[in-house]
């Protein structure tokens, strides 16, 4: 079963908390696995690590290069990024993350998950979790937040 997300799935699955998503340009066949994991806490506006393979351990080989902060969803070189802007790694990761928040993606550009949730982490089984590359519980979770936002933003603007 394929393991590439759908243009639907992709944002929801890359900031989902916990997710491991393999970036390839079909044109040239060059990719890059980047882990993006959400800060810890409870507050709204903690970021997401974006930590790109380095190594040949595709679980532990991961190095740090930057973050995405909420109030601008945009890819940011931090103190921390081990990384320099001109990086492939990090031009990569600037224009997908600029893809995803202006929801302009492009046909050459593909997205794959690891078979595990984006969420949780647990193993993926069913054909329409490996779809969306969250777990069914996760993603109803997901969904369902999304909602609760859309309706406090709108309530606050209707005040």
């Amino acid at each position: 079963m394929e393991k590439r997300l759908k243009k639907e799935n992709i944002k929801k699955f890359i900031f989902a908390g916990k997710s491991t998503v393999t970036v390839e340009n079909l044109l040239t066949t060059n990719y890059f696995t980047y882990k993006v994991i959400r800060a810890k806490g409870e507050k709204e506006n903690r970021p997401w690590f974006v930590n790109v393979l380095t190594g040949s351990d595709n679980e532990k080989s991961y190095t740090y290069i930057g973050s995405v902060f909420p109030k601008d969803m945009s890819f940011t070189l931090t103190k921390g990024s081990k990384f320099s802007d001109n990086a492939q790694s990090v031009k990569v990761a600037k224009f997908i993350f600029n893809m995803i928040k202006t929801d302009n993606y492009k046909e050459v550009i593909a997205f794959y998950h690891d078979g595990k949730c984006g969420s949780c982490g647990r193993k993926l089984t069913t054909p329409e979790s490996i779809e969306r590359g969250l777990g069914p519980v996760c993603g109803d979770n997901i969904i369902s937040k999304g909602r609760e936002r859309r309706k406090k933003i709108a309530k606050a603007l209707n005040s």
